[in-house]
Formats: C-alpha cells, sequence, structure tokens
C-alpha cells in the first residue's frame, strides 16, 4: 500500500504555531519604559501660557524613585509572558503600583521644584509621564478582565484608596492641573453636573423615540427607508452646526410661545445642545433595536405564535427579551456619545465641563483643557462600564 506524500504546512500554519503574539502586558511595559526613558517627565514654565522647560525622571523623582519606577514597569514586562490568574493578579498589582508611583512623584517632584517659585508658576506632566501612564492603563486593562471578578474589584478599590489618600494628603497639590482645579474648586463640580444633565437630557428623549422608531424600521418597507435616511443625514451635519442650527428656530419659539422660555426652552442654553443630543443618538438606538429584534431565532417566534401568543404578547414576552443584549450595545454605544457630544454645549451657552475646554484652547492652557477632558473621559468610562456590567448581569440570568 502507498501511502500519499504530507503536504508541507502553509506559512500561515508554521507562523501561528512558531510565534505567538506577544502578551498585551509585556508590550504596553516595554512602552512604558520607552517613554520614561525618551522623553521628558515633567515640564516647567514660569506660568501657565508659557512653553515649560524639560525635566527627566532622574532629575525629577531622584534616583531611588526613578529605580524604583522602573523596576515596577519592567518586572510587570517580565510578569505579562505568565500564563494563568497568578500572572494576571501579579501583573494588575505591578500595573496599579506603577500608576499610582508615577503621578505620586511627580507631585513631590512638583513641590520640590516650586519652592521659592512664584504661586503661577506650573509644573505639569510631560511626555514621558503620559505616555507611561496610557501604556500602564493599557496593561491594567489587560490583567483585570482574566481576574475572577472579587480579586478584581479589590485591587482596583485599594488602589482607588491609595490614590485618594495622596490626593487628600495633598501630594497632587502642586501639579498644574490640581492648581487649576483648586483655583476653581467651587464651579468645578456644578459643571460636572450640568454635563452629566445634558448627556442624560439627550439620551433618554433618544431612548424614548428611539425604540418604537426601530420597531417601526424593523417591519422594513418604505416607512423603514425613510426613518433610515432622515437619521442618516442628521448623522452627516456636524454636531456643532446642528445645535446652531437649532439656536433659530428655538429662539422664534421662546418668543412666539412665551411660557415655553418658562421652561427652559430658549436658543441660547442647554436646549438647543439637549435637542441636538437626542437627534444624533436616536440612530444608533434605532438601528440597535431593529438589529436585536431581526436577530432573534425565527423558530422561538414561530413557536410562540404555533402557541397562539398575540403580536404584541410575543413582542414584549418574546422577542425583546431576547433581544435586550443587542439593544444594550446600541445603548452603550449611545451613552458614551452622550457624554462626549455633551462636551459641544458650551458653544451655545450649555455649561458643562467643554467649558473648561474651550477656554483653554481660546487661552492656549493645555492644564485648563486637561481640566475638562480628564472628567470627560472618567464619565465615558464609567458610563461604559455601567452598562457592560449590566449586560454581563442579564447574561448571567439568562444563563440561569
Amino acid at each position: 500500500m502507498t501511502h500519499a506524500p504530507a503536504l508541507p504546512p502553509t506559512p500561515g500554519a508554521i507562523s501561528r504555531k512558531a510565534a505567538p503574539a506577544a502578551p498585551v502586558v509585556a508590550v504596553t511595559a516595554a512602552a512604558a519604559l520607552a517613554g520614561l526613558l525618551a522623553a521628558a517627565f515633567l515640564s516647567q514654565a514660569p506660568n501657565r501660557l508659557v512653553a515649560g522647560a524639560p525635566v527627566g525622571l532622574i532629575a525629577a523623582a531622584g534616583g531611588p524613585g526613578a529605580g524604583l519606577l522602573l523596576a515596577l514597569v519592567g518586572a510587570l514586562g517580565l510578569s505579562g509572558w505568565r500564563a494563568g490568574r497568578l500572572g494576571a493578579a501579579i501583573s494588575a498589582v505591578l500595573a496599579t503600583a506603577a500608576l499610582l508611583l508615577v503621578p505620586v512623584l511627580a507631585g513631590l517632584a512638583a513641590e520640590r521644584l516650586g519652592a521659592g517659585q512664584p504661586p503661577f508658576a506650573r509644573t505639569a506632566l510631560a511626555a514621558g509621564a503620559w505616555i507611561a501612564l496610557v501604556a500602564l492603563g493599557l496593561a491594567l486593562a489587560d490583567a483585570l478582565p482574566r481576574l475572577p471578578r472579587l480579586p478584581a474589584a479589590a485591587i482596583l478599590v485599594a488602589g482607588l484608596a491609595i490614590g485618594a489618600a495622596a490626593a487628600h494628603a495633598g501630594v497632587f497639590d502642586q501639579l498644574s492641573v490640581v492648581k487649576e482645579l483648586l483655583a476653581r474648586r467651587q464651579e468645578f463640580w456644578p459643571r460636572v453636573g450640568q454635563h452629566l444633565a445634558i448627556a442624560a437630557g439627550g439620551l433618554l428623549p433618544a431612548l424614548a423615540i428611539g425604540l418604537p422608531l426601530g420597531l417601526l424600521a424593523r417591519t422594513g418597507g418604505a416607512f423603514a427607508g425613510w426613518i433610515d435616511g432622515a437619521l442618516g443625514t442628521i448623522q452627516v451635519v456636524p454636531a456643532i452646526a446642528l445645535f446652531a442650527l437649532l439656536m433659530t428656530p428655538l429662539t422664534f419659539l421662546a418668543q412666539t410661545v412665551p411660557p415655553l422660555r418658562s421652561l427652559g426652552l430658549a436658543g441660547i442654553g442647554a436646549a438647543p445642545a439637549v435637542i441636538g443630543l437626542a437627534l444624533y443618538l436616536l440612530l444608533p438606538v434605532v438601528r440597535a433595536v431593529a438589529a436585536g429584534l431581526d436577530g432573534v431565532d425565527p423558530r422561538v417566534v414561530d413557536a410562540a405564535r404555533g402557541m397562539g401568543f398575540r403580536p404584541w404578547r410575543r413582542l414584549l414576552g418574546i422577542e425583546l427579551p431576547l433581544a435586550l443584549p443587542v439593544i444594550l450595545a446600541g445603548v452603550r454605544i449611545a451613552s458614551v456619545q452622550a457624554v462626549g457630544l455633551a462636551t459641544l454645549a458650551a458653544l451655545v451657552g450649555g455649561g458643562g465641563l467643554g467649558a473648561y475646554v474651550f477656554q483653554g484652547m481660546g487661552q492656549f492652557a493645555v492644564d485648563l483643557v486637561l481640566l475638562g477632558v480628564i472628567p470627560i473621559a472618567v464619565l465615558t468610562a464609567l458610563a461604559d462600564g455601567a452598562f457592560r456590567l449590566l449586560d454581563a448581569r442579564l447574561a448571567k440570568g439568562h444563563r440561569r
């Protein structure tokens, strides 16, 4: 009996077996090391409008501090090659420690460098520190999902508690962005509240209108095409242009019907931002509803129909619960968009954190821009995480 000669493996198969992809933690740790060693750690300037002089890691943190940070990042890179939950736990702890140490060293250095300087002098994080923070954050984001929920939560809570204790002790007070925050501490939290109110004010009407529109769009036909075309046209218009276009009709409406003005409807303020935001968010909500319902197994629908379920009972009791994960994914995307687009409300007098962003851009003050951008990024991450947690709980309930 003769045997056919074995075919040689394809190059793709060889490369997949012989050259596994490097772990994300190792790659991000290498990026953090490169940033710390090759770029400035801090920037020192006589005021916030002048470009600062670069300060390296060793000059800023001293030999012991710089050595400890580099050792932590190096150990993080090595831990990335260890598989399993133990490797993930080590990576998460090291990434958290390094993430805390970067601002702590920067804050202590800013206090030392700022001694004897005028009060308007500024010490800010430079490119090397920002690269390290972003890379370490990515490493932590990769390590935490590979851990059970309780240890991951314990590491996060411990890191937040240590960071809060350092902030309460004033370790970060001499950093430029914290100086901007302290100078505006009385108005900062009201602006955060305004930002959340605008985002929620746009998201809730989009959900209330988008759900029935999604049901109509799912039916197909000319009406579904009109819905998709109209919402797609709105997406083509730049957000700031849409807000500006709404100012004229809202002003006319407020002048024509004075009681509307007492309800807050005006051409300038939160009204054009909230309405424009709701219009922008309709498309992801409508498409998520339609896609979720289209994804329901037709055999389940046929079985419900055969059992005598009426259309509305079938929709509410069978189709919508099964489509809920896809719908929630669309709502999560819409919520993230809402927090980001609410930044533009400041351009039409709506307030919010966008006021800091555009004031800083007008004054060429990067620290003031960061005072708006950093909380917006945190709020976006919280909104995304909340919907992901809700989706995970629903999925766990379905499995039960």
